[in-house]
């Protein structure tokens, strides 16, 4: 056998695609005996030995093995779901903004600083100046020289 735990079979033969989700990965391992567990996540470097595994608890391991290979997505696609402005519940929401500091005895925030707002870094580059002003659109024909008549 190319696998010393036969309920794994399907897992290695299965597309990668199909195993990077959590609950993939813990219909998989979760199908298997305590004690294979436990070999499986000492094999990979998650609990020192099987023993400490099988004391360690079938969750605690189904929940290592997921933490570890669960497919992380990409930053590039969690901006793209970001949106560019904030939205009228984002002022209020204390976990994206700290809250506004203590108010003075007028009534009024306790200062000038303004509130922090999340931000996609998304700046625009400024546009590259020109070598030549031949090289801009408008001046694509060169001036004419000056010349002076007596």
């Amino acid at each position: 056998a190319a696998y010393p735990l036969p309920p794994l079979r399907p897992f290695s033969l299965a597309n990668l695609s199909a195993l990077d989700t959590a609950p993939a990965l813990r219909a998989h391992f979760g199908a298997l005996p305590l004690p294979d567990l436990a070999a499986v996540c000492a094999r990979a470097g998650l609990v020192r030995s099987a023993e400490a595994g099988a004391a360690a608890g079938k969750r605690l391991l189904l929940a290592l093995l997921i933490d570890r290979y669960e497919r992380v997505p990409p930053q590039h696609e969690a901006i793209g779901q970001m949106p560019l402005y904030p939205d009228e519940r984002t002022p209020w929401d204390e976990a994206l903004v700290p809250p506004p500091p203590a108010r003075d005895a007028g009534g009024g925030l306790g200062g000038p600083a303004p509130l922090a707002l999340p931000k996609l870094n998304l700046q625009g580059h400024p546009k590259p100046t020109p070598i030549s002003p031949y090289c801009m659109p408008e001046c694509a024909t060169p001036p004419r020289p000056q010349t002076h008549t007596p």
